[in-house]
């Protein structure tokens, strides 16, 4: 991920935990995503800083489908990182700051 050169090796692997989870929404779907969130503000190395505003503009983008999105990053990341459990009651913003905690 040349956009993250410099960044500390675990920040860099909690980002990939976060893309490669959208893989399944297609690339196309992907790409539409970063170039949403990018003109909203957020860059793709600082959603782990402000997941908030990432869960936000995946509904914004995806409407209802984003809680769909959302379940699949989360089990992602509860899949990928041994310091985040899964709860059903983990929003897609708590399971990102586990993640980068």
């Amino acid at each position: 991920m040349p956009f993250l050169r410099g960044f500390p090796e675990a920040r860099i692997h909690s980002q990939e935990i976060i893309e490669k989870a959208l893989d399944y929404i297609g690339h196309d779907n992907v790409r539409a995503l970063f170039d949403h969130i990018e003109e909203k503000g957020l860059k793709r190395d600082e959603i782990l800083d402000r997941p908030e505003k990432f869960a936000e503009s995946l509904e914004r983008l995806f409407g209802k489908a984003a809680d769909i999105i959302e379940k699949q990053i989360i089990m992602e990341i509860c899949m990928k990182s041994e310091d985040v459990k899964f709860d059903s009651n983990m929003t897609l913003a708590e399971a990102i700051r586990k993640l980068n905690s």
